[in-house]
């Protein structure tokens, strides 16, 4: 599984340092790894003229397994404070007939 992430700061925030946090909570909110994935960056400069600055990423999760079928939960956090939060619906695998 990827998730991409595109974030966005001020030009006051260049050469600031974050912290990426990635929970994936099931349907109670219990976290489904044993800690968070974390990705530590710092804020590029502006490209200019006080412009917003924005920073794409690609997340790949390995070894990630779903133990029942429900609705999961992605949450983003930077420093701690979340930004996003992302419902994944999880079912079983395809009827044959």
């Amino acid at each position: 599984m990827q998730i991409v992430l595109r974030l966005e700061a001020s030009p006051a925030e260049a050469g600031s340092q974050k912290k990426v946090q990635i929970v994936l909570m099931d349907e109670d909110g219990k976290p489904q790894r044993d800690a968070p994935m974390e990705l530590d960056f710092e804020t590029p400069q502006s490209k200019g003229g006080g412009r917003r600055i924005y920073v794409q990423m690609i997340v790949r999760v390995l070894d990630t397994t779903f133990p029942k079928e429900g609705t999961y939960s992605i949450a983003m956090l930077v420093n701690g404070e979340t930004k996003a939060d992302i419902p994944l619906t999880v079912g079983g695998p395809p009827k044959t007939t």
